[in-house]
């Protein structure tokens, strides 16, 4: 595994690192959903405030934008922090 790195290859899947962090296996649950689901329950969150955070696709435009224009691990994985930052701090 790569300094930044996950099983599943992405440092911003932050599903998957909930899991990993929880000393769960992301592998366990064997769909993209699943593990959601998991690291929802495991966050407390509400199934829109999931979606808001794990599925990129639905974060901010200024969040996707960084992500997209992210090209190392490292940077990919400081975007997501700042996404999981910015999410605690408005609820959005």
């Amino acid at each position: 595994m790569e300094k930044w790195g996950h099983e599943c290859g992405t440092a911003m899947c932050i599903a998957g690192w909930t899991l990993k962090l929880s000393e769960e296996s992301p592998r366990v649950h064997r769909s993209g959903s699943l593990v959601a689901d998991r690291a929802r329950q495991l966050l407390d969150l509400t199934h829109a405030q999931g979606s808001r955070l794990f599925y990129k696709n639905n974060w901010p435009y200024e969040f996707h934008l960084k992500s997209v224009l992210s090209h190392t691990d490292e940077e990919r994985a400081m975007v997501a922090a700042e996404r999981i930052e910015h999410l605690i701090n408005t609820g959005i």
